[in-house]
């Protein structure tokens, strides 16, 4: 029998407590991996729920936003429709004026309508539900409305671009 490649029982003891440690090490090390891996997943969800409050509540301040300003919009719209009636009231009666006053202050009252009897949150919901059932029509107006607002903005006077808005600090 060929004995030297079998270890000798010196050999064997020394082995042992090497084994040991290396399966010891490999254990505290996959348990630390778990750890980490544990601590990574908790901390990423927190920062998931976290960023959607965030956005949660960005997304109900610009719809308090946007409502305040439909309310507000709908006022001047029914101030302007009453103001369009009694202007077309000291027109004479059958005058084109008192009538293309009175049919403006009747479409101005039907659309405030409209709009004051919905709410922010469904007027998004219908562009959008209309944006996914005629895409290039949505596209056309939305370049159309960017295009006016272009050439309305290279309209403006250089001078009154330039003025100073309020809340603008002077320059010392």
């Amino acid at each position: 029998m060929n004995t030297r490649n079998m270890p000798n029982d010196g050999d064997i003891a020394h082995l042992d407590p090497m084994d040991e440690s290396a399966r010891s090490a490999k254990s505290r090390i996959a348990g630390a991996a778990e750890a980490v891996k544990d601590t990574a997943a908790s901390v990423a969800s927190d920062v998931k729920d976290r960023a959607a409050g965030l956005v949660e509540n960005a997304k109900d301040t610009a719809i308090h936003k946007a409502d305040e300003a439909r309310t507000a919009a709908v006022d001047a719209g029914h101030r302007l429709s009453d103001t369009l009636r009694e202007a077309a009231e000291r027109q004479p009666q059958d005058s084109f004026a008192a009538r293309a006053m009175t049919l403006m202050a009747s479409g101005l009252s039907d659309m405030t309508g409209k709009m004051d009897s919905t709410s922010v949150s469904q007027a998004m919901a219908e562009a959008r539900d209309m944006a996914r059932r005629h895409p290039v029509a949505t596209a056309t107006v939305a370049a159309a409305v960017g295009f006016a607002l272009m050439r309305l903005v290279r309209a403006m006077p250089a001078a009154r671009r330039d003025a100073p808005q309020p809340g603008d600090r002077p320059e010392f």
